[in-house]
C-alpha cells in the first residue's frame, strides 16, 4: 500500500473513532473498511475502499432488499429521479442482481482527506441511505406508486 492510500485509510479510521463507531474491520490487504451503523429503521452496512491506482476513495452502503422482478422498472425511474436531487453521491443499481447500493466518492491524488471531512462523509452517506431506503423499499413493495415516491423523494 502507498502512502497516500495508507494516510487515507488512518484519517478515515479516525474519524470513524471520532464518531464513536468503533466496530470496522481495517482490511489493508484490500485497501478497505467494512462497517455497519443503526439507521432510524434500519441496520446499514458500508463499505469503505480505495483504489490506489486512480488515487480515489469510495464509500458505499448496500441497501437491505432486492428489487422485485416487476418493480425494476419503476424503482429504476425512481433512481434517476433520487440522483438527480442529490448534489453529492448517487445510488446505483445493478439491473441483474436487482440490488442497490449507495456510494460518495473523493479523489484523494495531491490532497488531504482529513478526518473532519471524513466526518461529514459518514454523517452525509448515513443520512443519504435512511432517508431513502424507506420510500425505494415501498415502491419495491407496491406500498406506494411511483408518483408518491417522488413526491416524497423530492420533499
Amino acid at each position: 500500500m502507498d502512502l497516500a492510500t495508507k494516510k487515507v485509510l488512518d484519517n478515515f479510521c479516525t474519524a470513524m473513532n471520532n464518531c464513536g463507531w468503533r466496530k470496522y474491520e481495517r482490511r489493508d490487504e484490500d485497501c478497505a473498511v467494512v462497517f455497519g451503523v443503526n439507521g432510524d429503521d434500519i441496520p446499514m452496512q458500508f463499505y469503505a475502499t480505495c483504489y490506489p491506482k486512480t488515487q480515489t476513495f469510495n464509500l458505499y452502503s448496500g441497501l437491505p432488499m432486492t428489487i422485485n422482478e416487476d418493480s425494476l422498472f419503476v424503482v429504476s425511474g425512481l433512481i434517476c429521479v433520487i440522483n438527480h436531487r442529490l448534489n453529492l453521491g448517487r445510488f446505483d443499481l445493478n439491473i441483474f442482481k436487482r440490488r442497490i447500493a449507495f456510494r460518495v466518492a473523493a479523489f484523494y491524488k495531491d490532497t488531504d482527506l482529513t478526518p473532519a471531512f471524513f466526518e461529514e462523509m459518514l454523517g452525509f452517506a448515513a443520512n443519504v441511505v435512511d432517508k431513502f431506503n424507506d420510500i425505494i423499499a415501498d415502491l419495491n413493495d407496491g406500498k406506494i406508486d411511483l408518483d408518491t415516491a417522488i413526491e416524497r423523494a423530492m420533499s
